[in-house]
């Protein structure tokens, strides 16, 4: 990627992949923008922060699960329209 893009879009279809194709999967995004993250529409765990080559970065990561597998009865990650306005 390009320094500079604009780079919502990325995150956003990164979003879409995971509610319609990769349902019931986990999954790890880092990036070195919160806002990006946000740009999935979920709300993901981001309590994970480090350097990563000189980059200061989070891990947001959560489990995109539509209902409970396994007895788990957690929703895993909830989608926030509100934050793509």
């Amino acid at each position: 990627m390009s320094e500079g893009k604009d780079l919502r879009n990325l995150y956003a279809q990164i979003g879409n992949v995971l509610r319609l194709e990769l349902s019931r999967l986990g999954c790890g995004i880092l990036c070195s923008e919160v806002k990006l993250l946000a740009q999935t529409g979920f709300k993901l765990d981001r309590s994970f922060e480090t350097v990563n080559g000189g980059v200061r970065v989070w891990l947001g990561r959560g489990e995109s699960r539509v209902g409970p597998i396994s007895g788990n009865t957690s929703n895993g990650l909830t989608f926030d329209p509100n934050c793509l306005s």
